[in-house]
């Protein structure tokens, strides 16, 4: 829960992995249905970066803006699978190259705790008045 010593960027690989973890468990759910969940990442992409930063993940930041690809370039990955959207329930891509997700990080037992948590904090949220989830 990064409670003591934050990282800005161990924090953004650990969304990263709950992201994919519900991404597996929405699949798994809902493989029958129409919707199909599609992962991917763009590599790094230079882009607005607002916010204050600590000094070590200022760093980080500069050298995303220097080195990371231009926005343009970054959503290529995404319209390509918007223009041609995968069959199966959850796929995943670096870039364009597809990503296992049969692999021992896509277990879907890993994606039960993570996805409990969200269903239970939705339902607290919506029984809350004048709140939407």
């Amino acid at each position: 829960m990064l409670e003591r010593r934050y990282d800005g960027v161990t924090a953004q690989m650990q969304a990263g992995r709950a992201n994919d973890l519900l991404a597996v468990a929405f699949a798994a759910r809902r493989s029958a249905g129409p919707t199909r969940y599609v992962l991917i990442n763009p590599g790094p992409v230079s882009t607005g970066f607002a916010g204050d930063y600590d000094p070590a993940t200022a760093a980080h930041v500069t050298a995303l803006q220097r080195h990371g690809a231009p926005v343009g370039e970054g959503i290529e990955p995404i319209i390509a699978r918007i223009d041609a959207p995968p069959a199966e329930p959850l796929s995943a891509f670096m870039r364009f190259d597809p990503i296992a997700v049969n692999e021992p990080s896509f277990a879907p037992g890993d994606a039960a705790r993570p996805d409990a948590l969200t269903r239970h904090l939705l339902r607290d949220q919506e029984s809350k008045p004048g709140t939407r989830p």
